[in-house]
């Protein structure tokens, strides 16, 4: 972005509800990105544009979200006016691919020609090179500099990348360099009335403790478990340390991005901006996940990216890594899945019997078939679930009500240690009080038999 949002949202736009931008090239609207007001014209026009995605013809090009759609900012692909923008009107670049990065060998400050046929090739405007490393999740480099697994030609088999301490330390400290742009500051330095917080897992540590929801260790697994709610007891204390684990991963990434404003906004709380969401979009299902206690403020909206209009022939992708073990043993607990981990994937005979096993045991389909029925007939729809506690949140702003004084407890007090503690005492006091009076009675009584016995 070349110009602040501000500009826009305060500027000369502030009567709007809702700002688009063009494409340059087509004068096609974008939609992978606007400015919304909270007003009742935006939220009507956008529940009928999140409806209208069952009326996308499937045949042809339906474009998506630009499909269902078909401003004075604009967003063009950087070739266009070859690489060149207006500060004062450009508010966004698009099109910065680095397989279409051209070099020119011209003299410095020299006027850069357009070459022929030259869609999609463009000229690096800045000074310096970019860094991928802080472009993209994916890059090789990102591997290699926080860990994983190499061949002898130096590439990573992804079948035969082990985890390691090291390694996933490393990974705290890329995914605090990515996702530390977030938010919650800004919500907050704006005091913008009504935010709601969304997680794309199962409910995270530090989003559960900063609102104040129980987190059941000793049977319900963490989001990084790979195995079910039966646990021995190694893996209770691998449960343990992947929920302390959790702690410390949104420690660093919310402590990290609170730090690169913290000379402008001041010193802030990470917890307690959590905690002033109206609710927390939680990506679990009540009648597929593992039963877990949850606060009214979570509301679970698994399954609302899933159309009801899925064909069954549609396969998933092959999960193998960060939560989507835990999504496997969850299956596994329905009996509709056997989980492989992702190292059994080179081994051709697990593979072709644990598929054997699926397609020649009914056990499985009958399974499959009742928790399909099941999740259909949810009496309350994810997507239901989402626009009314939208609706809901804009209506009434921040919800005090709903928040729990647990969060504010200390882990003595939270786990009623205290309490316990004071119970033993009291056990102890009252032992020594009954050793005592024992004494003192077998004393008296041995004493007055004594003075018997010389009487």
């Amino acid at each position: 972005m070349l110009q602040r949002i501000q500009d826009y949202a305060l500027g000369e736009f502030a009567n709007y509800d809702l700002i688009f931008y063009d494409r340059f090239y087509n004068w096609e609207i974008a939609m992978g990105g606007y400015l919304a007001r909270n007003t009742s014209f935006s939220r009507n026009f956008l529940r009928g544009f999140a409806n209208f995605e069952e009326q996308i013809p499937k045949a042809g090009i339906a474009g998506d979200d630009n499909g269902a759609f078909h401003g004075t900012a604009w967003v063009r692909d950087n070739w266009l006016s070859n690489s060149k923008w207006n500060p004062l009107r450009d508010f966004m670049i698009h099109g910065f691919k680095m397989n279409q990065l051209t070099i020119y060998d011209v003299p410095v400050n020299s006027e850069v020609p357009i070459k022929e046929n030259s869609r999609g090739a463009y000229f690096n405007p800045f000074y310096g090179e970019f860094d991928m490393d802080k472009c993209s999740p994916r890059s090789v480099a990102q591997l290699r500099k926080f860990g994983g697994t190499q061949n002898e030609t130096g590439e990573f088999n992804i079948w035969k990348l082990q985890p390691a301490i090291t390694s996933m330390f490393g990974m705290i400290g890329m995914m605090s360099e990515l996702v530390k742009f977030q938010c919650e500051i800004l919500f907050d330095e704006l005091n913008i009335p009504s935010t709601i917080a969304a997680q794309s897992t199962a409910p995270m540590p530090p989003i559960s403790k900063a609102i104040g929801e129980p987190q059941l260790i000793s049977h319900v697994p963490t989001i990084f478990a790979n195995f079910g709610d039966k646990m021995n007891l190694f893996q209770k204390f691998k449960n343990l340390m992947g929920y302390w684990f959790g702690l410390y991963f949104g420690y660093r990434i919310y402590n990290d991005e609170i730090g690169m404003v913290e000379n402008v906004v001041g010193k802030k709380d990470y917890s307690e901006l959590l905690s002033k969401t109206s609710f927390v979009f939680v990506n679990s299902h009540p009648y597929l996940d593992f039963p877990f206690p949850a606060l009214p403020k979570s509301v679970l909206i698994g399954g609302i990216t899933v159309s009801p209009k899925a064909k069954k022939a549609e396969l998933p992708e092959v999960p193998v890594m960060g939560d989507q073990k835990r999504n496997a043993e969850m299956l596994l607990r329905h009996k509709v899945a056997l989980p492989l981990q992702k190292e059994d994937l080179e081994n051709a005979d697990k593979l072709i019997d644990a598929v054997k096993e699926i397609m020649n045991n009914d056990k499985y389909h009958k399974n499959a078939e009742r928790l399909a029925e099941i999740l259909k007939s949810r009496p309350t729809s994810s997507k239901d679930m989402v626009i009314k506690h939208a609706e809901f949140a804009a209506k009434f702003g921040r919800l005090p009500e709903l928040d729990s004084y647990g969060r504010n407890l200390s882990i003595i007090q939270y786990y009623l240690i205290d309490v316990i503690a004071l119970f033993i005492t009291i056990i102890i006091v009252f032992l020594i009080v009954l050793k005592f009076v024992f004494k003192l009675i077998k004393r008296c009584c041995c004493s007055k038999i004594k003075k018997e016995k010389k009487e």
